[in-house]
């Protein structure tokens, strides 16, 4: 019923006539209707002439028992809600096959809506949801594509709508043009899906000449700290390319062995003066092999080794770096 309302906050009156057929038969009092819960009392605006006109209120009503439970919440203006919202859209998740599909989807546009889609998608079957939403992508943001990725973390991993949102958000994030912000996006559904198999879907696509695309696959193999493509991204520390030579040592120290860190601290010694700057840098990032690394490049002989450590201690603030 709040989903349907498209409102976070309801009426307490409302909320006794939604739920007045699971309320014991002495729960159904004509007084509820003017009156809000708070402190486990039902106050009104005129309660003399509510003891007048009504019999007594019972102590304990499933509204009653919800907000004290921390459940519902009471506010100003006879108003109530859930504490939370993701309280609201689980539950409402839970029997939300009992809905029109179509009606759901034609609902207004707001969070509720969207956190009840979700968690029926991870409870049930959620194709019928998924494939709506999944065909009317809203080009050029493709923001219903990413509403229903955000499904992939807690959705069963056999679900049937789960092979046609991948390809989808695949054909997005290789290709090329688009923003590398709606790109990430698709790298961070990806990453988030608990599929074994975007390791390997990474993999592939460093092969790929789209230097946008590199930078994004070495950030996500990073995320998932796949070691299978420390080798690979290492051949990638000679790109043309500043930014992904940058990925690649951010995605080599996120990894963090020592073969990683090594490769990273090769650039520091030996190669050109930018690249030696990028490679402090994201030394910085690793709190112990990094930071020691840099403690004793800032001693080295070579200018060029210190004047880049310098732009590495300058990301840690440590009075120590200082």
């Amino acid at each position: 019923q709040v989903l349907d309302s498209a409102e976070p906050s309801f009426d307490p009156s409302e909320a006794h006539n939604w739920i007045k057929a699971f309320e014991p038969d002495e729960f159904l009092p004509e007084t509820l209707e003017s009156g809000i819960i708070n402190n486990q009392e039902i106050k009104t605006s005129n309660p003399q002439k509510e003891l007048r006109n009504n019999p007594p209120i019972p102590s304990k009503t499933l509204i009653h028992k919800l907000a004290e439970t921390g459940l519902l919440t009471v506010h100003k203006n006879n108003k109530m809600r859930f504490s939370h919202q993701i309280f609201g859209g689980f539950l409402a998740g839970n029997v939300l096959g009992n809905a029109n599909i179509d009606k759901v989807l034609e609902l207004p546009t707001w969070s509720g809506k969207y956190l009840a889609m979700s968690y029926f998608a991870a409870l049930h079957d959620g194709t019928h949801f998924a494939n709506k939403l999944i065909v009317s992508s809203n080009y050029p943001l493709h923001r219903n594509v990413f509403i229903v990725s955000r499904w992939l973390r807690n959705a069963p991993i056999d679900s049937t709508w789960r092979i046609p949102l991948m390809e989808k958000l695949v054909e997005i994030i290789r290709k090329p043009g688009l923003p590398l912000g709606l790109r990430g996006q698709v790298l961070a559904a990806l990453v988030r899906s608990n599929d074994e198999g975007i390791r390997l879907l990474l993999r592939q696509m460093l092969e790929s000449a789209d230097p946008d695309l590199l930078q994004l696959c070495i950030l996500g193999i990073a995320i998932l700290k796949d070691i299978k493509s420390i080798e690979k991204i290492t051949s990638l520390l000679e790109h043309k390319s500043p930014n992904v030579i940058r990925a690649a040592c951010l995605g080599l120290v996120t990894i963090g062995t020592h073969s990683a860190l090594d490769q990273v601290a090769s650039l520091l010694l030996h190669a050109e003066k930018e690249i030696r700057k990028i490679a402090a840098e994201a030394l910085a990032n690793d709190t112990n092999e990094g930071h020691a690394m840099l403690q004793e490049g800032a001693s080295l002989d070579d200018f060029l080794v210190r004047w880049a450590v310098v732009y590495g201690l300058g990301r840690i603030n440590t009075s120590w770096a200082t």
